[in-house]
């Protein structure tokens, strides 16, 4: 596997999560982390969208990056910040959502390959064990194997 180089707008992208994380241990709501982070960012204070059913004071963020941006690797990259930042925890549980099987099927290999970008962005992170739902859920295989 060759030397994985990120891109300019790919650093920006993990500066500006990394600013957002900051902002809501330092100010009183991630709403307000959130439109603060945007004013100092882009000079435009953007409105902070909570998610329905979730605690208004639970932060959140997404990614926006068109199709070969690199969000996958943005993610895996994502995971230290926010052990680091937001969490304050040297350790924590990932639940990756893909829209489809294929994509779930070429991710899942990439997080295992040792070698991979996605794999050395997430081990960042700490020691890493990358599962489907399948690996990750004895229950669920000792259910499989009586049905």
């Amino acid at each position: 596997m060759t030397a994985f180089t990120p891109k300019t707008y790919q650093m920006q992208v993990l500066d500006s999560v990394e600013s957002y994380f900051k902002a809501c241990h330092e100010l009183p709501s991630p709403a307000v982390a959130f439109s603060a982070t945007t004013e100092r960012l882009w000079g435009l204070s953007l409105p902070y969208r909570p998610l329905a059913g979730f605690a208004p004071e639970m932060p959140y963020f997404c990614l926006r990056v068109p199709t070969g941006g690199g969000k996958t690797w943005l993610a895996a990259k994502s995971v230290a910040r926010v052990n680091t930042h937001l969490l304050r925890s040297e350790h924590s549980v990932v639940l990756w959502l893909v829209p489809s099987r294929p994509i779930r099927e070429q991710t899942l290999r990439a997080l295992k390959n040792r070698q991979h970008p996605y794999h050395l962005a997430l081990r960042e992170a700490g020691p890493v064990a990358v599962m489907d739902l399948d690996e990750a859920s004895p229950a669920r295989r000792w259910i499989r194997q009586r049905w």
